[in-house]
């Protein structure tokens, strides 16, 4: 006798060709086998020697078992931008629009206020580069300044440039997308 002991393990295997890569084990880790000539085609072992290859949470790829198989890993929790589908978006909020006129307002979204008189502001914002997406709306009703004619992101500010001067506080509403 060996002296190995039996247990179950939960295989992993390949979603598309359905081929053993490796197997979960009583840990709870997943454990990557090497691809080589150990294995047949019906992913069993054929006696060679095996040694586990371990994928922690953070993506990192460990063991001397590792391969080109699993060479590059996607990161988990990866700074790449993907879709995201939500009914519920929620960013920080932050209303600086109690003093009209240019604001240092470092939130994703919020409300500043476009002084009388006065067709633009400038809002310093730490999370704005120059591709980003600055989103605005009016949120006040003013006589001449009815819209916004444009929004320019910078390296860590935008301004919002209405289409007149305002007769009086207009408070515009903005969400940056990165």
């Amino acid at each position: 006798m060996s002296g190995y002991k039996i247990q179950q393990v939960a295989g992993l295997h390949d979603p598309v060709t359905g081929a053993l890569v490796g197997f979960l084990g009583a840990d709870g880790k997943e454990y990557l086998l090497p691809v080589s000539a150990a294995y047949a085609a019906d992913g069993n072992i054929s006696g060679k020697p095996v040694s586990a290859t371990t994928l922690s949470a953070a993506g990192a790829v460990s063991g001397s078992g590792f391969t080109n198989y699993m060479a590059a890993p996607p990161s988990i929790g990866t700074a790449t931008p993907g879709i995201v589908k939500t009914n519920n978006l929620q960013a920080t909020y932050a209303d600086s629009s109690g003093t009209p006129g240019n604001v240092t307002n470092n939130n994703p979204r919020g409300l500043v206020a476009i002084a009388a008189a006065a067709t633009s502001v400038t809002v310093t914002n730490s999370l704005v580069t120059a591709t980003s997406h600055v989103l605005c709306q009016l949120q006040t009703a003013d006589g001449t300044l009815t819209n916004i004619n444009s929004v320019v992101p910078g390296a860590g500010s935008f301004t919002i440039t209405g289409n007149a001067a305002a007769t009086g506080v207009t408070k515009v509403a903005f969400m940056v997308i990165n």
